[in-house]
């Protein structure tokens, strides 16, 4: 008994071992399953925080990136608005650097042109522009003339007197303009062609014509057609309309021609009957032209005059823009200039019946003259001003003394 005692006690022993080593076993794998979940949820939240990491990676490096790209951006602006600002500064000097060498009236090419550019004024002339750049333009080509020592003409002694010529000649042709423009007087393409050939029919050598022109003026053949031709037609057309709008002078024409008959029918010299009949200028002179060869005379005294033979009277009176003319040719000849080139010369006097319409264009254009808003943009006197006439009638008179 004592044996089965032993062995039951050692089977239970065994038993409770084996419970005990169930129960270690159960809490080994419960420790384990613990151990396995804190684990996973270690490694859960390891992914967690370093997915945030790398996020936050990403936001400082596009930040990074958005700043590096604003700064460049501030840059290129910054640079650019540097450039503006130093054209700005360049432009604006440059205006007030040329601004000011026009109104001391330069003459330096550069800034000639670029007063063109810009439109600077020399005057204004009721409201309306007179160019600088053409002013100077005007002044150099007359300089030029003046060294070219033309036959009678008497340069002017200083600078002064040619600004004055120049600046009162531009002023006088925009009033013309203007008085064109009123009236609805224009003057196109086939009217300047026509005037160019009827200059161009007076000369045998047109080439030649076109370099006398070069040496005179520094112009080719269109300038001179611009600066000289245009403004003689332009006025020529406002001052037959004008006249037109007056009415013909038959009084004038009859006195002509009944004064035609007395010197055909008189046995007087024709030099006495210049004296007796006709305008004043006539009267002064005896008619006497002079020697003159084609090209001096307005186109229709020429024509008659150069048609006449020598002792010849013309059939009838002439009218040109100054009035009607009784002409008689004394002697023709041709001569043969220093390069060998002919030319066919007549002397001739005659008797002008000046029209009023004539004299009364001058007195209309004076008048629109002193009416004008004359505005002058640079250093220099108004030329057309009462005081600047009285300075230039001094300086003529100091001349001829």
């Amino acid at each position: 008994m004592p044996n089965d005692s032993n062995d039951e006690q050692k089977h239970q022993e065994s038993s409770s071992d084996v419970e005990n080593s169930q129960e270690d076993e159960n809490i080994s794998k419960e420790e384990y399953q613990t151990q396995e979940e804190d684990l996973t949820e270690e490694t859960d939240q390891g992914d967690e925080t370093k997915l945030q990491d790398d996020r936050e990676q990403n936001e400082t490096k596009t930040n990074t990136s958005n700043i590096d790209s604003n700064r460049s951006s501030n840059s290129a602006k910054n640079f650019i608005l540097g450039i503006i600002i130093v054209v700005l500064i360049v432009l604006i000097g440059g205006y007030v650097f040329v601004n000011y060498s026009v109104n001391n009236l330069s003459d330096n090419p550069t800034v000639v042109q670029a007063a063109e550019m810009m439109q600077l004024p020399l005057a204004t002339v009721n409201g309306e522009k007179v160019l600088y750049s053409k002013y100077s333009k005007d002044k150099k080509a007359l300089q030029k003339f003046y060294d070219s020592n033309p036959k009678g003409v008497r340069a002017p002694q200083n600078d002064k007197t040619i600004r004055k010529q120049v600046a009162s000649r531009l002023i006088a042709n925009k009033i013309l303009e203007q008085v064109a423009d009123e009236r609805g007087i224009t003057v196109d393409q086939k009217q300047l062609d026509k005037a160019k050939n009827q200059m161009l029919t007076k000369y045998k050598n047109k080439e030649k014509l076109k370099q006398q022109i070069k040496d005179k003026y520094g112009w080719n053949l269109d300038q001179y057609v611009e600066n000289v031709i245009k403004p003689s037609v332009l006025q020529k057309q406002v001052k037959q309309d004008y006249l037109a709008e007056q009415g013909e002078d038959t009084d004038l024409k009859k006195k002509a021609e009944d004064t035609l008959e007395k010197v055909k029918n008189s046995d007087k010299d024709f030099k006495e009957l210049a004296k007796q009949y006709g305008s004043k200028q006539t009267k002064s002179r005896s008619g006497d032209l002079g020697w003159f060869a084609r090209g001096v005379m307005v186109p229709e005294f020429e024509k008659v005059a150069f048609d006449l033979e020598a002792g010849e009277i013309s059939e009838e009176p002439v009218k040109t823009q100054f009035g009607y003319h009784i002409i008689k040719v004394e002697d023709k000849r041709t001569t043969t200039t220093q390069k060998g080139e002919e030319k066919e010369q007549i002397k001739a006097r005659h008797i002008l019946f000046e029209t009023k319409g004539n004299r009364k264009f001058g007195q209309f254009m004076n008048k629109k003259l002193q009416g004008a808003d004359i505005q002058m943009e640079v250093n220099m006197p108004n030329p057309f001003s009462q005081q600047a006439r009285k300075q230039l009638g001094a300086s003529a008179n100091t001349k001829g003394s």
